[in-house]
């Protein structure tokens, strides 16, 4: 029997997405390590992907449920201000999150690899060369990306599955990403099978398309700033959603760079949470 509502989630409680291992990591030996970077804890060579559940107070739940997937280049998640920030800022409305620890690329054993495979990494991205195979995001693996796309996936679809137990609505489950969580987001808001797509999805100065757009995508709203090297992939996007004929929404700020999270900065673009919330709400999320 389920626990009653007031008695569940517990906060802060962990789900693993797949039964050990994830498939298609059936041979990683990567160790999961969480490193310091500008003060904040990161995460990276993340194996076992999960999902870390921040619940609201049981009194001020709403049964809407929000996945949020943290940027980092796939090589590392910024996993306090892309990630546990936003889902506290979401359970004090209500809205139970789940944070999504996704796989990432193998970057070594020691700081000093992880620092030269993401600056190789960033170098790709932000000058993309014509030579070597194309892959969806410039400088990332395809394989890895393709990974981190199916842990999305699954995370929309298990917190369905467990929606009861979970105190959650299965028809109000929304996803956020951040970067390559954008990235992420996308892929998953695309999938070919249905009960993987949000049933919104926010797209947060990141994606990329390869699959089209369904002509029965979530409706998505698009957030990003006008000075960030990376915009034209979220306008890319944007201009998918648009061109299926799909409600999309866009909010380009003067300023604000990659990677402001939830920052505030004495900037326009530190609204963007408010605006995202009035997005959510216009389309019943929460009621």
């Amino acid at each position: 029997m389920s626990p009653p509502p007031g008695d569940r989630p517990d906060p802060d409680m962990e789900l693993r997405l797949w039964p050990e291992p994830a498939p298609g990591s059936e041979d990683s030996d990567q160790t999961e390590e969480v490193i310091d970077i500008a003060g904040e804890g990161r995460v990276r060579n993340v194996v076992v992907p999960t999902l870390t559940v921040v619940a609201p107070a049981p009194a001020g739940r709403t049964g809407a449920a929000v996945v949020i997937a943290p940027g980092g280049g796939f090589h590392m998640l910024s996993w306090t201000s892309e990630g546990l920030e936003l889902a506290r800022w979401f359970a004090e409305r209500g809205v139970t999150a789940f944070v999504l620890k996704y796989r990432l690329a193998d970057t070594g054993r020691t700081r000093e690899d992880f620092e030269r495979a993401f600056m190789a990494m960033w170098a790709a991205l932000v000058a993309p060369s014509r030579a070597g195979p194309p892959s969806l995001v410039p400088g990332i693996d395809d394989a890895v990306i393709e990974r981190a796309v199916a842990d999305g996936r699954r995370a929309v679809r298990l917190v369905r599955e467990r929606a009861e137990d979970l105190g959650v609505e299965p028809g109000r489950v929304a996803m956020v990403g951040f970067s390559a969580g954008a990235v992420v987001t996308v892929q998953a808001a695309v999938s070919e099978v249905p009960g993987e797509r949000p049933d919104l999805a926010v797209v947060v100065y990141g994606g990329a398309l390869r699959l089209p757009v369904p002509d029965d995508a979530p409706p998505a709203l698009f957030i990003g700033a006008a000075d960030d090297q990376l915009s034209p992939m979220l306008l890319g996007v944007h201009a998918g959603w648009r061109d299926a004929g799909r409600p999309a929404e866009l909010h380009l700020y003067e300023r604000g760079g990659h990677g402001f999270g939830v920052a505030v900065r004495g900037l326009p673009v530190d609204s963007w949470p408010e605006v995202m919330w009035t997005w959510l709400r216009t389309h019943g999320f929460p009621r």
